[in-house]
């Protein structure tokens, strides 16, 4: 050992088999001292938390406010927070939950009150002979019921076309998604101008049917992707009190197109906006058709109206697709054949 003391290094070995030579002791002030200088600690910052998806927030206030939106908001959020990685999956899922149940609750309301309403009331009348009270039977008043049955809100989901109906009837290979809801579509969030002109863009909404005696109605939304044939088609039908309410309602509607022929219609969302041109309303049998051009779509796109009235019910149609031709007018004739007469 050296004289560095016992708990110094070993002594390092000599070229010579089993043999050693001292050396000089290590400096030990050295050797505890750092080669390198001091360097202030690492401080690592937590991974900031991810983000929780806004349209699956948006699922559960609006499951409560506007049922089908809520389902819509919910579906874009499970698409986003997959795409994206965002938090909010539970969001999202429980706004599903509560828009579709919520959904299934109006209808099954509507349906009741519906056939509640619509059902005829028995009366029986007592007639005496000699004195004596005949046995009474039910009697219906004949003044007011109409030459054709009315048709209730109960049956219009089966009177709308079923997307393999649609695929049957025209090019519409790529549909493929059905949201129903017995509720008007509605054009919440969408800023239109001139706004008298909605009605000639899209069909069922809020600001059309407002101020008329509509009693009951139902949508349903099919859609899908592609450059071929239709890709959106949104089918609506309402009951009004009688045929005559139904086609004041019809005429009323038509006037707008007609007043919105030629006109540039401007459709904004989110800082997005689209233009579109009316087209000129068309008679085509009963059905009243509109043809739409989009500003900077590619060839053969239009977005196309359809309404007509059938006994006390409103048949409106809105598509937009490649190449429809007169596809609305075709639907509008297979759901008027369904109508019963």
């Amino acid at each position: 050992m050296s004289e560095g003391g016992s708990g110094g290094p070993h002594e390092p070995y000599d070229s010579d088999r089993f043999h050693t030579s001292p050396i000089e002791p290590y400096d030990t002030e050295g050797f505890h001292a750092s080669p390198y200088p001091a360097q202030p600690p690492i401080i690592w910052a937590p991974t900031p938390a991810r983000p929780i998806n806004a349209f699956a927030t948006l699922s559960v206030v609006f499951a409560f406010v506007f049922a089908p939106l809520g389902a819509v908001f919910g579906h874009l959020g499970l698409l986003q927070i997959r795409l994206r990685r965002e938090r909010g999956r539970e969001l999202a899922v429980i706004g599903l939950t509560l828009s579709y149940a919520f959904t299934v609750i109006a209808v099954a309301v509507l349906v009741i009150w519906t056939v509640v309403g619509m059902r005829p009331e028995n009366s029986s009348t007592v007639s005496t002979v000699a004195g004596s009270p005949t046995p009474s039977y039910p009697t219906r008043a004949t003044s007011s019921v109409p030459e054709r049955p009315l048709v209730t809100a109960a049956q219009l989901p089966k009177l709308l076309l079923s997307i393999d109906e649609v695929k049957h009837a025209v090019n519409a290979p790529n549909l493929a998604k059905v949201a129903e809801s017995a509720a008007l579509i509605g054009s919440q969030g969408i800023t239109v101008t001139p706004p008298e002109c909605l009605s000639a863009v899209f069909a069922s909404t809020a600001q059309a049917y407002q101020h008329s005696a509509v009693r009951g109605i139902f949508s349903r939304a099919i859609t899908g992707e592609g450059q071929d044939g239709m890709q959106i088609l949104n089918e609506t039908m309402s009951t009004f009190e009688n045929m005559s309410a139904a086609t004041s309602f019809v005429d009323q509607l038509v006037g707008q197109w007609r007043g919105c022929a030629g006109k540039s219609v401007s459709l904004a969302e989110k800082g997005n906006t689209i233009t579109i041109n009316v087209g000129q309303p068309v008679v085509d049998g009963t059905v009243m058709t509109l043809q739409n051009s989009l500003i900077g779509s590619l060839p053969g796109f239009s977005t196309d109206r359809a309404i007509v009235a059938k006994d006390n019910a409103v048949i409106d149609l809105d598509a937009q697709g490649f190449d429809m031709g007169d596809a609305l007018k075709t639907l509008a004739n297979q759901i008027q054949a369904k109508v019963p007469s």
